[in-house]
């Protein structure tokens, strides 16, 4: 799926503002669960 590059900022805008309305357990999970991809595959 392509992504045009002006969306982007837009819609990480849009998870970042999603995520802060999350309960603390699901974002640390959340985080936790991009922190692990980024050491599997970084």
């Amino acid at each position: 799926m392509h992504i045009p590059r002006l969306s982007f900022p837009l819609l990480m805008t849009i998870v970042n503002t999603a995520r802060c309305g999350m309960p603390q357990g699901i974002r640390d999970r959340i985080n936790g669960a991009c922190y692990r991809w980024e050491e599997d595959y970084h």
